[in-house]
């Protein structure tokens, strides 16, 4: 490591100065201590080397502390692998490469900014410089995207309060900048005759997409838990699918049942499955590959593969299953949430009108119109 060290006297005071490259950020970094006198200056950079040597770093002075040096003490403190105790996570993250990319574009805008001179108008501009810059694909960025990022922002600058590098977070100052109830709440729901459409063309390479669209719709079970079921998750005599809490987004274990359908089509799968393949799907790859071919050759606009859990969640509710059975059915954490992803569709809506019109009949004997007409 490459560093530079002296003694700089003033006319009131001597500064001890040291600068080196940090290899975390692989910039130039510069520490200056002010002392009374010479020899407490000299005495303090000898201490600064001994840092440096011992530690690889210094650590700056929280009134100088850049963006960058605390994205990086962020990053290694929070954004770390999952430590787990059994099945329970107990510590770090599962997936590390979303907030790290989003950490690394944080790094590209505020990099270089004093941490301390962040100010709630900066954090305003930046959210309204993502909104006009384009997704990689030339798309509109989402409200969802942007509060995504804003979070991770919120995220970094609390860890630097409790760590006492900052006073108060700049997002206190000022109205919210994360808006929830502005994103996009998506309602689609895949009707019985997409389905058919869909199931159809699933065969060759995409019949394990078949296999797994039938999984999803009949159970709820996301993506991400059904792509790490592994066979001994799933217990034929009672029909049980069981998702370990390793696996589940809420970190809490579950159950599934299987339809009539679903027992079909994983009995199967499981017969054309290599013997030492631990995974029920085997998938790591190519998922959205396959996914979009199955689309196109369906003929299907606008139908992501998340909005099968909207699905499974609607005809549940349709099916006459209680709210709170549901919720825990498909493993929401809130009723609110499930809430969200029931989305009646003509059919229902149709069913409540017949309902209506049927109560008038009983109780008024005939149909009540209003004499204000707008």
């Amino acid at each position: 490591m490459k560093t530079a060290g002296t003694v700089v006297k003033y006319k009131k005071w001597f500064e001890a100065r040291i600068s080196y490259t940090d290899h975390a950020t692989g910039r130039r970094v510069y520490i200056r201590r002010k002392r009374k006198t010479k020899t407490d200056a000299r005495l303090t950079l000898d201490e600064l080397k001994r840092e440096l040597k011992k530690k690889g770093g210094i650590e700056r002075q929280s009134d100088r502390m850049t963006f960058d040096e605390l994205a990086v003490k962020y990053e290694q403190a929070r954004l770390v692998a999952a430590t787990y105790r059994g099945e329970k996570k107990v510590a770090g993250l599962r997936d590390l490469k979303a907030p790290k990319t989003i950490l690394k574009m944080l790094r590209g805008h505020f990099g270089n900014r004093q941490v301390k001179a962040i100010t709630h108008g900066d954090l305003e501009r930046f959210r309204n410089l993502r909104f006009n810059t384009p997704t990689k694909w030339g798309g509109e960025r989402s409200v969802a995207s942007v509060n995504r990022e804003m979070a991770m922002m919120v995220s970094v600058l609390r860890f630097a309060v409790r760590n006492g590098w900052l006073e108060k977070s700049p997002f206190d100052a000022g109205e919210s900048l994360i808006r929830p109830a502005d994103e996009n709440k998506r309602g689609r729901v895949m009707s019985y005759e997409e389905e058919a459409r869909l199931l159809s063309v699933c065969t060759g390479p995409l019949e394990r997409l078949g296999v797994m669209i039938v999984l999803a719709v009949d159970t709820g079970i996301r993506r991400g838990e059904m792509l790490r079921l592994e066979w001994p998750d799933i217990d034929f005599d009672s029909r049980l699918i069981r998702l370990r809490q390793i696996t589940t987004k809420n970190n809490k274990p579950r159950e599934a049942a299987m339809t009539e359908r679903v027992m079909k089509e994983l009995r199967r799968w499981r017969e054309q499955m290599p013997a030492d393949e631990p995974l029920v799907f085997g998938l790591r790859s190519n998922f959205n590959t396959h996914w979009s071919l199955a689309l196109e050759r369906a003929n299907i606009e606008g139908l992501h593969w998340h909005d099968i859990r909207h699905t499974c969640a609607t005809r549940l509710t349709a099916a006459g299953i209680p709210i709170a059975e549901a919720m825990r059915l498909t493993g929401h954490a809130t009723t609110s949430m499930l809430y969200r992803y029931i989305n009646p569709g003509p059919d229902a809506l149709h069913r409540a009108a017949d309902a209506l019109e049927q109560h008038h009949r009983e109780n008024g004997g005939k149909t009540i119109e209003s004499s204000m007409v707008n």
